[in-house]
């Protein structure tokens, strides 16, 4: 039994025996109850003094009652680690936290970062207990369930890949498993802890007049070890189970009045009729172990159904909280009673639980190993591969990149000596355009200096007429000889070549040129 130190004042007075050997302590609550708790027994009176008298107190002895200032490592040592020794050794084992709501189950299951829970401590001891056998091949699991209103939930299964769960015999497991739950391998503390994380947010939580913060549903968490010894042809299976029952007061009053009012006495129904079949379960075990138990009146009960009497070593924590109202005392007294009966049931579970190798998951593990690792030599090789081939695409790309920029350069070169010629033909075209007005009034120069228009002609056509005309008289002659030598030298324009013949010299250079920068651009795009 697990006391819980109180959130508050709430005590009216509280005294040590004058004996300073006795571990016991009183303390009288609010509720006018008088408690009085020692190493291995409770007792509590329902009077208006501080004192308990003898005869009238009544009292529950355990093996074991952990005061309100034990922490839950002193819990876990005393009540959960031997469980995680056994399970090392191949036997199954569960310890569940039964009491009322807000009277720290959750606390002792899952603690907190500053005081870590059961689910931390039993992750770190078998992690090391896998660390510290070298001959040994481990295999550590974890799965999340959760029991709400008769129905099972997967609290690590994502909501679109979720399977229909059902619970059934498995002989390996060495009693009942959940088919289609989810497991997780994990290698760390840190692995166990987040998926831990993620089945809580996922669980189901309501608020009532005693805690805002209640839980209203059952879960389970569960580490599943598969050991192996090297060249052994069996492996070892065991479980442990973790679980942290829903608040056990019978009655569950919301804090709202809305329609909601429905489903939280539907969810407080439900609640009670799965503790009340544990209880009938725990009674029978206990006063008649040979008689039909009834596991199957509730999903709980047949989920537990081995840990509560099968092939399991089962521990039950009851937590109590004496420092509430006097209604919630009555509560109180009925966890006791439920822990005083469940304490008399003893159940013989298996030293080892064996599996054949081939249908061990690390088996299974390790045959997925050697395929991925043949596969992983594979794509190295075939990436060595792929790097050849990349470098030595990477040199003739270097190579074409070169070529390019030659080909660039020789393009840039032409268009050079294009622009040139366009030059140049533009001041040929200039020419030309000067010199075609001088061939067309060259016949007005020669008239300007005394030749005839018979002789114009004659000169411009290049032909002597058939015809000869009478030579001049001396004195005209002279005259006309006078009027030429002032002119000369000759105009030149008349062995001018044509503007056709410059234009088609012109056209055929820039065809030309045109053609070997088209070259040299198809080389490039190649």
């Amino acid at each position: 039994v697990r006391i819980r130190p109180p959130v508050a004042d709430g005590v009216i007075a509280r005294r040590r025996p004058t004996d300073p050997s006795s571990a016991s302590e009183v303390v009288r609550t609010d509720g006018s109850w008088v408690w009085q708790w020692g190493a291995t027994s409770i007792a509590f009176q329902e009077d208006t003094e501080a004192e308990l008298q003898v005869g009238r107190a009544k009292e529950y002895a355990f093996s074991r009652v952990f005061p309100q200032s034990a922490c839950t490592a002193t819990v876990y040592e005393a009540v959960a680690q031997p469980l995680v020794h056994r399970v090392c050794k191949g036997t199954n084992c569960c310890v569940f936290a039964y009491g009322q709501t807000n009277s720290g189950k959750t606390y002792t299951v899952s603690g907190t970062p500053s005081s870590p829970g059961i689910i931390s401590l039993a992750t770190r001891d078998l992690l090391a207990y896998i660390a510290g056998v070298p001959q040994q091949k481990a295999l550590l699991r974890v799965a999340f369930l959760e029991v709400y209103n008769e129905k099972l939930r997967d609290l690590l299964a994502e909501a679109s890949g979720c399977l229909p769960l059902f619970i059934t015999e498995d002989s390996d497991r060495g009693g009942t498993c959940v088919k289609g739950l989810t497991e997780h391998v994990v290698g760390s503390l840190d692995d166990v802890l987040r998926l831990a994380r993620q089945g809580e947010q996922r669980r189901v939580f309501g608020c009532n007049d005693v805690h805002e913060h209640a839980s209203r549903s059952h879960v389970v968490f569960q580490l599943i070890l598969e050991t192996q010894q090297v060249g052994q042809p069996y492996a070892s299976l065991s479980v442990l189970s973790i679980v942290d029952l829903a608040g056990s007061e019978h009655h569950f009053h919301p804090l709202d009045a809305e329609p909601q009012d429905q489903k939280r006495a539907r969810e407080g129904k439900l609640i009670r009729q799965s503790l009340l079949a544990l209880s009938r379960v725990v009674e029978t075990l206990a006063r008649s172990p040979n008689d039909h138990i009834p596991y199957r009146d509730s999903k709980l009960t047949h989920l537990l159904q081995s840990a509560l009497g099968g092939n399991s070593a089962t521990a039950m924590i009851a937590t109590i909280n004496p420092w509430t109202s006097a209604r919630d005392d009555r509560q109180t007294l009925a966890t006791l009673h439920f822990g005083m009966t469940a304490q008399s049931v003893h159940n013989r579970p298996q030293s080892i639980n064996l599996i054949s190798a081939d249908r061990a998951l690390l088996q299974s593990y390790e045959q997925q190993i050697a395929e991925l690792r043949l596969q992983a030599g594979q794509g190295l090789e075939q990436i060595q591969q792929l790097q050849k081939e990349r470098d030595s695409e990477a040199t003739q790309l270097q190579v074409e990149q070169q070529q390019q920029r030659e080909l660039t350069r020789r393009l840039g070169q032409q268009n050079h000596e294009q622009l040139q010629l366009q030059r140049k033909l533009q001041n040929l075209e200039r020419f030309i355009l000067t010199a075609c007005p001088l061939e067309e009034g060259y016949g007005q120069a020669l008239h300007g200096i005394g030749i005839d228009e018979e002789q114009q002609r004659m000169m411009q056509t290049g032909s002597t007429g058939s015809r000869l005309r009478q030579p001049p008289n001396p004195r005209q002659r002279s005259r006309s000889l006078d009027a030429v030598r002032p002119c000369q030298p000759r105009a030149p324009s008349m062995f001018v070549p044509s503007k056709a013949f410059h234009d088609e010299l012109a056209q055929q250079m820039l065809q030309a040129q045109r053609q070997r920068i088209a070259h040299l651009e198809s080389q490039l795009l190649e």
